[in-house]
């Protein structure tokens, strides 16, 4: 997996202003990509739609499996950031282990 070249693709979207892409657990796989995403605004695009503009440049397994939005339930208004500005990315993967676990799977 490529976190910051799916990110750099991510963040080229007009209604995504920050992605935080890590690796999240997959049975099948081991580890599947995961998009912890900020909108611009109040508008956002679908999944499908967030994974169809990464397709259109990257290979298809970049395109992420799970995509989450700060601001949603259980995901938390900001990233998580260390002293020097950093994101955590350990805590998105933990996070994102957590919140696959406790819901059904997030790609329909």
């Amino acid at each position: 997996m490529f976190p910051l070249e799916i990110e750099e693709r991510l963040m080229q979207h007009s209604l995504i202003l920050n992605a935080s892409v890590v690796g999240i657990k997959d049975p099948k796989y081991g580890e599947v990509a995961g998009a912890f995403l900020q909108p611009r605004g109040s508008e956002r695009p679908s999944d499908d739609e967030i994974r169809d503009w990464v397709r259109m440049k990257l290979a298809r397994h970049k395109a992420p499996k799970y995509i989450f939005w700060l601001g949603d339930k259980g995901v938390g208004n900001s990233f998580p950031l260390t002293g020097s500005g950093k994101v955590k990315k350990n805590v998105l993967r933990d996070l994102g282990d957590q919140l696959i676990k406790n819901t059904p799977d997030k790609r329909s």
